[in-house]
């Protein structure tokens, strides 16, 4: 058993720079995950901060029922571990991988936030475009996926923001949004939420050139696509993603070569 989900909930718990991100939400905060473009716009820095409190705080288990996080698979040769949960108020379970990588925080943040790398990181990522940028920090991405067998492709609206927190943690928080006139939607693509998604970077105690990953996924598939499927189906396709990230990382060329412990 890998001791991931306790050494990272202690991490969280025990930060002493008074970060606020990193206080319990009240039950209201996720109420509305997926919010209307035109109020995203009203208060941006609400939208941000209030993004990435929901992701430190369910990464922590904040939401999952019954009580915590549950072991799902894994790859301990490459230090990934999965892990799933029925989420409070959703008919979609949640999923959350933990590992390790070799590069630091800096060096995955930049992978990770690039849209570009989105096709790399996940086989059924079609294509992703950024549509607007608030800040240099935040802007309103779009995405679409591979269909697969009898399931239709998919298409997201996300604002994707990215803070880096007092303690040298890098969140990167994405949740969907909708406007009036279904910005984006195509003919034969089924509109899918990310409710919360997103990667939280943690630097390694002893060593900045290494870190550790959690990848964050709560989605709305919509369609045709039972929610029941993911805890059958759908558990493995994160590791795929974190192996991606290793390799990414790995071949980056700020990245020093691996050395034995």
């Amino acid at each position: 058993m890998y001791d991931y989900p306790d050494r990272h909930v202690k991490h969280m718990r025990m930060s002493s720079t008074g970060d606020a991100d990193d206080k319990p939400l009240p039950d209201s905060a996720w109420l509305h995950p997926v919010l209307e473009l035109s109020v995203v716009r009203k208060n941006v820095e609400a939208f941000k901060e209030e993004t990435v409190a929901m992701l430190l705080a369910r990464v922590c288990g904040q939401g999952i029922i019954p009580s915590t996080w549950n072991v799902g698979p894994g790859k301990r040769r490459k230090g990934i571990q999965v892990f799933w949960g029925d989420v409070q108020n959703s008919e979609w379970p949640a999923m959350k991988t933990v590992g390790k990588v070799q590069a630091s925080v800096d060096t995955c943040a930049r992978i990770l936030a690039d849209i570009k790398m989105g096709p790399r990181l996940d086989k059924f990522t079609r294509t992703g475009s950024v549509v607007h940028t608030f800040d240099d920090t935040t802007d309103l991405r779009y995405f679409e996926t591979h269909g697969f067998m009898i399931i239709d492709p998919r298409d997201f609206c996300v604002v994707t923001t990215t803070k880096r927190l007092p303690d040298g943690r890098i969140a990167i928080a994405s949740r969907s949004i909708t406007s009036a006139d279904e910005f984006g939607r195509k003919t034969g693509y089924s509109r899918a939420h990310a409710l919360l998604t997103g990667y939280l970077l943690i630097p390694h105690a002893s060593d900045p050139a290494k870190c550790d990953a959690i990848v964050y996924a709560h989605v709305d598939f919509g369609g045709t696509f039972p929610s029941g499927l993911i805890k059958l189906f759908g558990l493995s396709a994160p590791i795929k993603i974190f192996e991606q990230l290793q390799k990414m990382a790995a071949e980056d060329p700020t990245v020093a070569p691996a050395t034995s412990t």
